[in-house]
């Protein structure tokens, strides 16, 4: 691949559907609703790895919500097509069991001379997966989304229907992992982003990341709902893939900073470091235990 990808590595529930529509503001970036290439090796593992959104606020038969529309909608925009065309590509790719790395080359050929934003925080489940980017990419860019443990802990717990002690444990081994496959990562090709800082003041944040990006700033990057950022779903009806309460706003809300100071949770020791080495200074748990 001539122009390797750009990888925004987060958690999930950091904000990463806003920081990616607002990078699809910009005419240098092609930045679709999240992918999940880089887990698979083929086609056909994607197709049988993912289906239906496995949030808990979703019904298990809800097919409108899916977690393949990602590419599906990347690929409607791409080719100018709808969903019955985009799917039959789809179709074909994993009737040949097209190679990954091949589904990256016909993305990225298709936006150029745009240059593909991969946001999918599914990413930092495992280790490996980032370490495949390092191995496919070797000019791949990455960007650290990362956000206060309060409010994603809180939004995991009521969105996915999990308990607060398994919401904390995937901010913890999601920001853990990252954390560490950063360390082997030039810091010329990363750059971390804080999601407070990105609401709360998103102008400055916009021009850095324009600068390590090596692009120009463009103001309409500030303006997320405003033009085409593929926030639709495949169809009418549809909901958009990512995170569809995305929608329920009509500007960035700086408010969104702060929603973690009306929560009180303990946090492990172990939790507590790396909210350390993010900046966020939380008391250390009095004896929370994990499940395993």
């Amino acid at each position: 691949m001539k122009i390797d990808p750009i990888f925004i590595l987060c958690s999930p529930r950091s904000g990463s559907t806003l920081l990616r529509v607002m990078l699809a503001g910009h005419p240098g970036l092609f930045s679709p609703p999240e992918i999940h290439l880089l887990s698979y090796k083929t086609m056909r593992d994607w197709n049988a790895a993912l289906g239906p959104c496995p949030w808990g606020s979703c019904p298990k038969d809800n097919h409108d919500c899916d977690q393949r529309h990602g590419l599906q909608r990347a690929l409607m925009e791409l080719k100018q097509v709808d969903d019955k065309a985009s799917q039959q590509i789809i179709d074909a790719m994993i009737d040949r069991d097209e190679p990954i790395p091949q589904v990256y080359e016909m993305l990225a050929s298709l936006a150029a001379p745009r240059r593909l934003v991969d946001k999918s925080p599914s990413y930092s489940a495992d280790g490996e997966v980032m370490e495949r980017a390092r191995r496919l990419f070797p000019g791949a860019l990455y960007i650290y989304l990362y956000r206060h443990p309060y409010a994603v802990i809180e939004s995991i717990a009521r969105i996915e229907s999990q308990s607060i002690s398994k919401a904390e444990l995937k901010w913890r081994t999601r920001n853990a992992n990252i954390l560490k496959f950063l360390e082997a990562i030039e810091r010329n090709r990363q750059i971390h982003v804080a999601y407070e800082t990105l609401v709360q003041d998103p102008e400055p944040v916009m021009h850095s990341l324009c600068s390590f990006l090596g692009i120009e700033f463009d103001s309409a990057m500030l303006n997320p709902y405003e033009g085409n950022r593929m926030i639709d779903g495949v169809r009418p009806g549809c909901r958009p893939p990512g995170d569809w309460n995305f929608q329920a706003y009509q500007r960035i809300d700086q408010t969104r900073a702060d929603v973690w100071r009306g929560l009180d949770m303990p946090l492990t020791e172990e939790t507590q470091s790396i909210s350390r080495v993010l900046g966020y200074d939380i008391p250390v748990a009095s004896g929370l235990a994990l499940e395993k």
